[in-house]
């Protein structure tokens, strides 16, 4: 039994020290990407105050060569009776309904790759 006491007490060291160093992913710990240039989506991480929140699939993108963090949009199945969601298609920025986002997060609803994004305000809680 105390063997077993032993291990457990190494065990949970190791993942604890393992927590406690640097993160080789380099994702900022703010609420915004700080506006980080980019030339490409690949370049921008996602904060992860926003990847522990659960009201939207974040992720960042590269727009205007800088990071953003968006929110992909969703329509749903019209038949009540069927529990569908899918990404929201569009060909420019008009197509695209944000309605169901926070306004007060909303910095803008953007087509971005044929999908449907709200753009974050900077600096969001």
């Amino acid at each position: 039994m105390k063997k077993s006491i032993a291990c457990l007490v190494i065990l949970l060291a190791i993942l604890i020290s393992g927590c406690t160093g640097e993160s080789d992913t380099n994702i900022p710990a703010g609420n915004s990407p700080d506006k980080i240039a980019c030339k490409i989506d690949s370049d921008c991480q996602t904060p992860v105050s926003y990847l522990m929140r659960s009201i939207c699939p974040y992720g960042s993108k590269c727009i205007d060569n800088k990071c953003e963090v968006v929110c992909a949009m969703y329509t749903h199945a019209q038949d009540p009776n069927i529990s569908e969601s899918y990404p929201a298609k569009c060909e420019k920025d008009t197509d695209c309904d944000c309605k169901s986002y926070l306004p007060k997060d909303l910095d803008s609803c953007s087509c971005l790759d044929a999908r449907c994004y709200a753009v974050v305000r900077e600096n969001t809680t």
